[in-house]
């Protein structure tokens, strides 16, 4: 005669497991954000690769492109919203095939909130107040692209950059620079694509992307697109 489980035992085995998913789920759900980020960014990088390839087959070498130099504190001139308008618009647009939406507006035209750091202070230097409108580009997948120029004098010889900060999700949050978005730039003269930071060791990495959360990016794709236990900023 088989004998069953008697409530006692159901329960608590039912505890058991109450106990065990509490204390795994939280890693679980970690892990599968980290997951989504890194993989997100590979694909960022992958389709602005691709955009460029096309841009230069169609329009040749980007030191020829249409564009000036522009500084940080021009970035609200007609000249300077012109330019990075012409530029999206020729150069970008044609070869970005999944976009749902793009225009030059503000964040809060568009409906996005205050971006932070990952300490939860507002960084009023970049992507909030830098260039009050942008180049905003969003994505079927969800990614939103934020489009800015800027040039740089030293070293020399004077160097313009696009600056592409990339939100892996957009409006969904948390909106934090080092969690969910990232800068990378690309340099016109040469057309080459870069994270913010890359180039160095893993540990001036880590020291950075705690430091300067924007750079984070150029740390995950050191670490073949994967956020790594020793991540400094918590996902």
């Amino acid at each position: 005669m088989k004998k069953g489980f008697t409530i006692a035992e159901v329960l608590i085995t039912i505890g058991i497991i109450g106990i065990v998913m509490a204390m795994t789920l939280p890693s679980l759900i970690a892990n599968y954000k980290k997951r989504i980020i890194s993989e997100q960014l590979k694909v960022a990088q992958s389709t602005i690769s691709q955009m460029l390839n096309f841009a230069i087959a169609q329009y040749g070498d980007p030191q020829y492109w249409d564009y000036a130099n522009v500084y940080g504190s021009e970035s609200g001139s007609d000249s300077a919203r012109e330019m990075i308008i012409a530029l999206t618009e020729k150069y970008f647009i044609p070869y970005l095939g999944d976009l749902s939406r793009s225009g030059y507006k503000t964040l809060r035209a568009a409906g996005y909130p205050v971006y932070h750091k990952a300490d939860g202070t507002i960084d009023n230097g970049n992507l909030n107040s830098l260039n009050k409108n942008h180049y905003i580009l969003e994505f079927a997948n969800g990614m939103t692209m934020f489009v800015y120029m800027d040039s740089i004098t030293i070293p020399q010889p004077m160097k313009t950059h696009i600056l592409l900060y990339i939100d892996v999700n957009g409006k969904k949050g948390p909106n934090v620079f080092g969690k969910d978005t990232f800068l990378a730039y690309i340099i016109s003269q040469t057309g080459r694509f870069e994270w913010l930071g890359q180039g160095v060791s893993r540990a001036i990495l880590i020291k950075d992307c705690k430091n300067r959360n924007l750079v984070c990016g150029a740390l995950i794709q050191y670490d073949n697109w994967e956020i790594k236990e020793d991540y400094p900023i918590k996902i």
